[in-house]
């Protein structure tokens, strides 16, 4: 698949890249048109631990546990050689008290 990757021009790497997007959104999967592995992640720990999504326009959390009503605001990093750094980015107006 790499090599298949490499003969694109970039213009087509980035149609590509649209053409993924939209397939993941048709899935349910990814929901924004933002980094497809934040949207992955949050799919996958809501589908895997029962949790509701929330609705993308909602701040301060992605997924609420509707047995407990627990909010949650759900990370992922993609370590790469290239970046291998586990960092997260920052809880924004963690003061809100969005999350639980």
């Amino acid at each position: 698949m790499r090599d298949l990757l490499q003969t694109f021009t970039p213009k087509q790497l980035l149609q590509l890249t649209g053409e993924v997007i939209d397939e993941l959104t048709s899935r349910g999967i990814a929901r924004t048109g933002n980094n497809p592995l934040a949207d992955y992640s949050e799919w996958l720990v809501a589908t895997r631990f029962g949790w509701t999504l929330a609705e993308p326009s909602v701040q301060g959390y992605d997924a609420t546990d509707p047995a407990t009503r627990t909010r949650y605001e759900i990370k992922c990093r993609r370590i790469t050689p290239r970046n291998p750094s586990r960092q997260l980015s920052a809880i924004r107006a963690i003061d809100g008290q969005h999350l639980d």
